[in-house]
């Protein structure tokens, strides 16, 4: 067994969930859903994902392009670079803001507390 394996992004095996391109990077080797995971959202121009909600605590780091992340009834302007820490079912979901450039986002979710006070 390798001590590391690399998934390249030409390479992910994109579908369309929660109404973007997603592509799931963690577990390895595995695409339905799981307890914990990894994956990268893909947001078209002007379009946006679906509001969803779920068991598990969420990270998303915004990889590129602008846009809207919409938590229940709230709203923040979110650009490359930020971080964004989600609690368990809370809905949200990510609107893409610009005419040309695709909103990456790229999300670990656990069913673990992680990255917070416990």
């Amino acid at each position: 067994m390798n001590a590391y394996s690399i998934t390249r992004k030409a390479d992910a095996h994109f579908k369309n969930e929660y109404g973007c391109r997603f592509a799931r990077y963690l577990p390895w080797n595995k695409q339905e859903p799981s307890n914990n995971g990894a994956a990268l959202s893909v947001i078209a121009a002007g379009e946006q994902s679906h509001a969803h909600a779920h068991d598990e605590y969420e990270f998303f780091y915004v990889c590129s392009g602008t846009g809207i992340f919409w938590v229940q009834d709230r709203s923040e302007m979110i650009q490359a670079g930020d971080a964004i820490w989600v609690q368990p079912n809370t809905q949200h979901y990510f609107q893409n803001v610009s005419s040309t450039a695709i909103l990456e986002v790229f999300s670990v979710w656990s069913t673990e507390k992680t990255g917070v006070d416990a």
